[in-house]
C-alpha cells in the first residue's frame, strides 16, 4: 500500500513552495487533462531556477486544495478550486515565487492540516519578543531541530518570516494576523495565546533591567560612578550580539567595556537555560571577559537571586556540576 504523502514530504521534495504556482497559472484558461497540464508546466520552466517536477507540483496543488480532479465527458481533468482562484487574484511578480499576500493566504490554507497547525504553534512558542514588537529566533538556536527547521523554512518561503542578521524574524505587523489565524483555527482565546509571548518578553526584560541596575550599583560601590553611567543594554539594538549588557570589571577598567554579560532569566529557583551557538562562540572568544548572569525567581519582587558565572566556556562546559545536553546536531553533506 502506497504511503500517503504529508506536506513535509512535498516540502522536502520541492524546495521552493512558490513553484506550485506553475501548476495553477495554465488552469486560468480552464480545466485540463493531466498530461496537458504537465506540458504547460514544463513550457513555463524558463521562469524557474530549475526544471520543475510537473507531477510533484500538480500533486501538491491537489493536496493543498488549490486544484481538484473532476470528470468531464468521461475524462479526468484538473481545475482550480475557489482557493486556487483566490490565490491567483493577488498580483504576482514572479511565477515561481509568492508575494507576501499570497504567502499569508496559502499559510491560512496550510494550517488547516492539523499536524502542521500544531507544529506551527510549537515553533511560534520558541520565538523571542523584542521591545520593537518583532518576534525573532537565532538561526542556530539549539532548540531548532529537523521539524522546527522545516516550519521556519515554510514561514520564510511564504514571506511571513524573513532571515535577517543570522536571525529569523517575524515583523510586528505580521504577528497580529498570524496569532489571530492560529488561535481561530485552534478555537482558543487569542489573549491566552498572546500570554505565552508576554510572559517570555516580561521575563527577559525583568532579568535584563535587574542586571542593569545591579551592575550600576556594583560599580558605584567600587567608587566608579563614571563607569556606572556607561553601563548599557544593547539587546534592544542588536539581538545578534551574543550578549545583552556592556559593563566594566571595576577599578582597573578604562572607558572601554571589559565585561560582556549575557542575561538569563528563570521564573523558578533552578538554574536552567539555553545557550545559542552565537553566545557560545562569543564566550569562547572573550573567555574571562564574558559572563552569564542568571536571574532566578525573576518575577518575584523580593526573592530574586543572581548567579554570576565568569568565562562560561570554561566554568560550565568543563564543570561536572552542570549538565550540558546537545539537543541539536547540524548535519551538512561535504562537497
Amino acid at each position: 500500500m502506497k504511503k500517503r504523502k504529508t506536506l513535509y514530504d512535498f516540502f522536502d521534495s520541492i524546495g521552493n513552495l512558490g513553484e506550485v504556482a506553475l501548476a495553477l497559472h495554465p488552469l486560468r484558461r480552464g480545466a485540463m487533462e493531466r498530461w496537458v497540464l504537465k506540458y504547460s508546466v514544463y513550457n513555463q520552466s524558463g521562469v524557474s531556477a530549475r526544471i520543475p517536477d510537473a507531477d510533484l507540483l500538480i500533486d501538491l496543488s491537489i493536496f493543498l486544495g488549490l486544484t481538484e480532479i473532476k470528470k468531464e465527458k468521461r475524462k479526468a481533468v484538473i481545475s482550480l478550486t475557489d482557493a486556487g482562484k483566490h490565490l491567483l487574484i493577488f498580483k504576482q511578480f514572479e511565477r515561481d515565487r509568492f508575494t507576501k499576500e499570497q504567502g499569508k493566504f496559502l499559510l491560512s490554507v496550510v494550517v488547516k492540516k492539523l499536524d502542521i497547525l500544531r507544529d506551527l504553534v510549537s515553533v511560534i512558542n520558541l520565538f523571542n519578543s523584542d521591545r520593537n514588537g518583532d518576534l525573532w529566533i537565532g538561526s542556530y538556536d539549539i532548540r531548532i531541530g529537523y521539524l522546527e527547521n522545516r516550519i521556519l523554512r515554510l514561514l520564510q518561503q511564504l514571506k511571513v518570516a524573513k532571515y535577517y542578521d543570522e536571525n529569523i524574524v517575524i515583523a510586528k505587523q505580521e504577528i497580529g494576523w498570524l496569532l489571530n489565524m492560529v488561535s481561530s483555527e485552534l478555537q482558543i482565546d487569542i489573549d491566552n495565546f498572546l500570554d505565552l509571548f508576554e510572559v517570555r518578553r516580561q521575563c527577559g526584560q525583568l532579568a535584563e533591567d535587574f542586571v542593569l541596575n545591579k551592575e550600576r550599583e556594583r560599580l558605584s560601590e567600587c567608587e566608579r560612578d563614571d563607569l556606572a553611567q556607561l553601563v548599557k543594554k544593547i539587546s534592544d539594538q542588536n539581538i545578534a550580539a551574543g550578549y545583552d549588557i556592556l559593563s566594566f570589571d571595576g577599578k582597573g577598567s578604562d572607558i572601554f567595556p571589559d565585561r560582556f554579560i549575557e542575561v538569563k532569566g528563570t521564573v523558578g529557583n533552578q538554574i536552567l537555560f539555553y545557550i545559542s551557538k552565537n553566545e557560545l562562540e562569543m564566550a569562547r572568544k572573550l573567555r574571562d571577559k564574558y559572563w552569564i548572569y542568571c536571574v532566578l525567581n525573576v518575577k518575584m519582587i523580593k526573592s530574586k537571586k543572581l548567579i554570576m558565572m565568569r568565562d562560561p566556556y570554561e566554568t560550565i562546559f568543563q564543570n561536572k556540576n552542570f549538565t550540558v545536553e546537545p539537543v541539536l546536531w547540524r548535519v551538512c553533506a561535504s562537497r
